[in-house]
């Protein structure tokens, strides 16, 4: 029994060591040492033993249409004034915009407009009311007024890379990322020359998420499969850049490595929020969604220690924004078949206990792979993801009151 306990513990060394090097920087190209905020053993998260408030959501307060069937769900925003902007594919890969400035559960107060782009797109609101949409391939698209109408839209090729994150700062700068490039432009974002570009370094396949603080700090959150021969990791990482984010070595990190072993956790997609100068990340383990946030020194490990989200048994399904008040609400597809359901914090969201006891669904028919979009405005609370078994693409809303 010894034995093979000494027999493990090597092994479990030598998976730890080559997922990250302590003499060696993440990439040749960033020049930047990440920080290892926790070992591999230490990942349980922590859980309330304490009765949690239960979740107030009147069912019959949720409305729902269905838009028709759809490609991707694409993304969903909320701008200051209420009105709701969404992107999404159509079956034949063309880019579709609608626009709703009221009552948005009602399907006739929506506008809606073929774009001059194809592919799964992101969608960004900016700070002057001008709308931002990020293509897959590139194809970068705005729109200050009147953006049901395709005339009133400029676009400007990006370069070629699968751009899949786009976040918009408090000065109107535009930020955008792949797994490997970062670009960034602070005006006339669609003519030549406009932009410039950096390298993350990592993994060039990592899964990458931006936000933007109040403060216009860049703040990104990923997933990496490590390469690690033997013993394959996943590494959970956050980094952050305050200014000159296109120079050579702008970025600092922290990672949270989760070595593939018999005791820990499997980490699949990650979300980031951004309220104020606070982060939140949520990802998605084994055990549920975990929620981790932090107030400063963010790339020094100065993380709150995970929490396991009570009835957030989700696999890729999730999305999570914040309302007014900074509360954050999560959207997710349930992994144990339930369908649709949301959870908030209403208190420390640190702690296990501010946490709804259970999620409530919204809706119990959606695709195995829903596509969730998530949005909040001062009125409402709006989802857009697919169901089943047709898949096409239906919103919900129900009023932020009830949330």
């Amino acid at each position: 029994m010894r034995i093979a306990a000494w027999i493990w513990l090597l092994c479990f060394a030598a998976c730890t060591s080559r997922a990250l090097p302590a003499d060696a920087p993440l990439d040749d190209d960033a020049g930047v040492m990440p920080d290892t905020c926790e070992s591999p053993a230490a990942a349980e998260a922590l859980s309330c033993a304490e009765p949690r408030p239960t979740n107030p959501l009147p069912c019959g307060e949720v409305r729902r249409f269905h838009r028709g069937e759809v490609g991707t769900v694409g993304d969903l925003a909320a701008d200051r004034d209420g009105a709701l902007h969404h992107v999404w594919t159509g079956l034949g890969g063309e880019l579709r915009y609608a626009r709703c400035d009221r009552d948005c559960g009602d399907p006739s107060h929506w506008t809606e407009t073929t774009l001059p782009a194809s592919g799964f797109a992101a969608l960004a609101l900016g700070p002057d009311a001008e709308v931002h949409v990020l293509a897959k391939g590139g194809e970068y698209l705005s729109c200050s007024a009147r953006c049901t109408e395709a005339s009133r839209w400029r676009s400007f090729n990006l370069d070629d890379a699968e751009w899949a994150a786009l976040a918009v700062g408090p000065d109107a700068s535009v930020h955008a990322a792949s797994p490997e490039l970062y670009a960034t432009c602070r005006r006339a974002c669609t003519e030549a020359g406009s932009w410039s570009y950096g390298k993350f370094g990592g993994d060039d396949e990592a899964q990458r998420r931006l936000s933007v603080d109040e403060q216009g700090t860049v703040h990104f959150a990923q997933v990496e499969s490590g390469d690690t021969g033997d013993c394959d990791a996943d590494l959970s990482g956050y980094g952050r850049c305050e200014r000159d984010c296109t120079s050579p070595d702008p970025w600092r990190r922290s990672t949270w490595p989760a070595p593939r072993t018999w005791d820990a956790p499997w980490i699949g997609a990650q979300r980031l929020l951004a309220v104020g100068t606070d982060v939140a990340v949520v990802r998605a383990q084994d055990d549920g969604l975990v929620f981790r946030r932090c107030s400063d020194g963010c790339a020094d490990c100065r993380w709150s220690d995970p929490v396991v989200i009570p009835s957030a048994r989700a696999t890729e399904d999730f999305e999570v924004r914040a309302d007014s008040g900074a509360a954050p609400t999560l959207v997710f597809s349930d992994d144990w078949g339930r369908g649709l359901r949301v959870v908030r914090c209403l208190g420390d969201c640190s702690d296990p206990c501010g946490w709804w006891a259970d999620a409530v669904a919204l809706d119990e028919y959606v695709a195995p792979s829903a596509n969730i979009a998530l949005a909040i405005s001062d009125a409402e609370l709006h989802v857009t993801y697919q169901d089943a078994p047709e898949g096409e693409i239906r919103h919900a809303s129900l009023p932020a009151g009830q949330i």
